[in-house]
């Protein structure tokens, strides 16, 4: 892959910070791994996003973009519109499931604390 080409996909995000991690524990620079967590943060912010332009008809997706671009517009939307938590649950899962992790459920109060 080359990585000085970036791409705003969830799945090339989650690469991206896969290779960062493994650099990052290989060579001991931890800024990699802050750069890692940084990929995570975006994956799941485009993939909240996706779910919100999903679950709204296709005239309503233009001026939902508008209103995602300012601070925690994303969060705000997917409030509004109500499609993020459920389908935040069952992808965290199935992300631990194939990571072959246990996990019960996430934790949505403890999350947003954080």
């Amino acid at each position: 892959m080359n990585e000085e080409l970036r791409l705003h996909r969830t799945d090339w995000l989650i690469i991206q910070a896969q290779n960062l991690v493994k650099q990052g524990l290989r060579s001991r620079i931890p800024s990699l791994l802050f750069y890692a967590c940084f990929e995570a943060r975006l994956a799941l912010e485009s993939f909240d996003l996706n779910i919100v332009l999903a679950s709204v008809s296709p005239e309503e997706r233009m001026k939902i973009l508008d209103d995602c671009k300012p601070k925690n517009g994303i969060e705000k939307q997917g409030r509004k519109v109500g499609a993020l938590k459920e389908r935040y649950q069952i992808f965290i899962i199935s992300v631990f499931e194939a990571l072959e992790m246990k996990s019960n459920f996430y934790d949505f109060k403890e999350s947003k604390s954080l």
